[in-house]
């Protein structure tokens, strides 16, 4: 499975969309990117996330380097990447752990996220380069 999600890139839709965070919205970077190697390395690039911590929300972009593992939500199979934001202006710190589901029938499979709330339908889709 690794050949068929080793990069990805926003789809035509997440281009389009801006994160609905409580009042404020955020859009996604135009160069957000996931990159999955074969040998279980990822890196993320401008990825949106939805932060809390204690008490503190705040709507931001992951950047930097981690690793993924294949796994399984009920029957839907998902990539877990675990990933250490180097952004150094963000206010999302640390360390940040990821289910991205994979999406679709057959290749070429998308990356789905859902940031927030999943009933608000607001996600992005990576798709292979």
């Amino acid at each position: 499975m690794t050949g068929e999600i080793a990069t990805g890139e926003r789809d035509a839709d997440s281009q389009r969309r801006e994160i609905r965070f409580g009042s404020d919205t955020f859009p996604i970077n135009k160069t957000a990117s996931i990159v999955l190697s074969p040998d279980h390395k990822a890196a993320f690039y401008r990825v949106p996330e939805d932060y809390f911590d204690r008490g503190f929300k705040a709507a931001c972009s992951i950047t930097g380097n981690g690793s993924w593992s294949i796994g399984k939500n009920d029957n839907f199979t998902v990539v877990i990447a675990s990933i250490t934001n180097a952004e150094p202006n963000s206010p999302c710190k640390g360390e940040f752990a990821y289910e991205l589901f994979v999406y679709g029938k057959e290749p070429p499979y998308r990356l789905h996220i859902t940031i927030g709330d999943p009933d608000s339908g607001d996600a992005i889709q990576f798709e292979k380069r």
